[in-house]
């Protein structure tokens, strides 16, 4: 293992390790949270970091910005947003978001500061980290402490922003890319792959997939239809019953933890007016509609999810994660009552149901009555799920 590097893309906040015990406090705004054991030889680790800053090219924090304020309209305060009526955020966090959105609006350069998680998986003392976070000299030593680093994951197009830190400290370990998509490529994002010592390798080929399987116990499924700004590849780890999962998937945030200003807000305007519920953006959504194919994504998505063993959890990259089935059972999710969900697969393949659909999604979807708000039941085979295909019936996936 290689010194630390020295590099601007690290975070500049000093790391912590917390007590190896699940937790659900908030991120801390300097440091990291973890590595948290969610199940045998699987951890994840939280940290925060400023999206969109010192980008020049694809999510710049001028894009951000843009679209923020277009999404907040041309009164910005006023929007149901920041309504002290119905809102998720107490009034002190209200506060807080109503004085960061007006100086956004006046230009002063504010840090949208969000969440994100990288998931450990560890077999015979090797390490697969998936979806790396920033790298901090407290971090690279509680990793390091729980074996040796042998995979890096990029999971999907938009999760790759730290890997050169973790690629120099780790210069023989194997770096697994997804392929490219609509001209979005990670090898001409990250030119720093030339350079590396170690096998850089395209997730999806067979030889690759078998290997990672045979080294960490990870098989991978790639999310197919959802190609714009994510080509996600969805992995599963069967010694824990795990689904690792990073913006295929948005548990929300439970009810013990405070997200930062802007994981509040930003999540509050994209996922129907809630931070909380298990719901994906409509970005994630509209893009499939707009440059994919909903019918792909639902069919491969359900086929992957069918031959899977049992899932009890899933972790995520935005929010608290893991969303676990104890937490399912308990309500966490937040779905209307008459939703009868049997457990975590199912509530996967509805988020993307009820998303593409709210989109616009035509054809299969809809002729299927998906909607999510349709009470009555009308599978015959389970009596239950109100968005079972004539292909599948939800109660088949466990």
């Amino acid at each position: 293992m290689a010194p630390l590097p020295s590099s601007d893309g690290l975070s500049r906040a000093q790391g912590f390790l917390a007590p190896l015990q699940p937790s659900s406090s908030s991120v801390p705004d300097s440091g990291f949270l973890g590595p948290l054991p969610v199940a045998q030889d699987v951890w994840v680790v939280r940290s925060l970091f400023s999206i969109g800053s010192g980008q020049t090219e694809g999510l710049t924090y001028a894009g951000l910005r843009g679209r923020l304020l277009d999404m907040l309209g041309p009164n910005p305060i006023v929007h149901p947003a920041l309504s002290f009526g119905n809102n998720e955020s107490t009034g002190e966090e209200l506060m807080e978001e109503m004085a960061r959105v007006q100086e956004v609006v006046a230009g002063r350069d504010v840090a949208f500061r969000l969440d994100s998680t990288m998931t450990v998986v560890r077999r015979e003392g090797k390490l697969a980290l998936h979806s790396v976070v920033p790298l901090t000299e407290e971090l690279l030593t509680a990793v390091s402490s729980l074996g040796e680093v042998g995979w890096l994951v990029a999971p999907n197009l938009q999760h790759w922003l730290f890997l050169p830190a973790w690629m120099e400290a780790f210069p023989h370990a194997t770096v697994a890319l997804v392929p490219e998509a609509l001209g979005e490529s990670l090898e001409d994002k990250l030119p720093c792959l030339a350079d590396h010592k170690g096998p850089v390798c395209q997730l999806g080929q067979p030889e690759v997939m078998m290997r990672l399987a045979a080294e960490t116990g990870l098989t991978g499924h790639m999310l197919e239809g959802a190609p714009l700004s994510l080509n996600e590849f969805l992995f599963y780890h069967g010694a824990s019953s795990t689904l690792v999962a990073s913006d295929s998937f948005y548990g929300g945030y439970d009810m013990e933890e405070t997200p930062s200003w802007f994981a509040r807000l930003w999540f509050k305007l994209t996922r129907g007016g809630s931070f909380r519920k298990t719901r994906l953006p409509i970005y994630r959504t509209i893009r499939v509609v707009s440059h994919g194919s909903p019918a792909a994504l639902l069919q491969s998505t359900a086929q992957t999810l069918q031959g899977l063993g049992p899932v009890n959890r899933i972790t995520f990259a935005h929010g608290t994660s893991p969303f676990t089935q104890e937490q399912f059972k308990a309500g966490r999710a937040g779905e209307n009552k008459g939703w009868n969900g049997h457990g975590l697969k199912d509530l996967f393949l509805h988020c993307w149901r009820v998303g593409l659909v709210e989109q616009g999604a035509t054809g299969l979807l809809l002729d299927q009555d998906l909607l999510a708000e349709k009470a009555v039941s009308s599978c015959p085979r389970c009596r239950k799920a109100n968005f079972c295909t004539p292909a599948l019936c939800i109660s088949a996936l466990g």
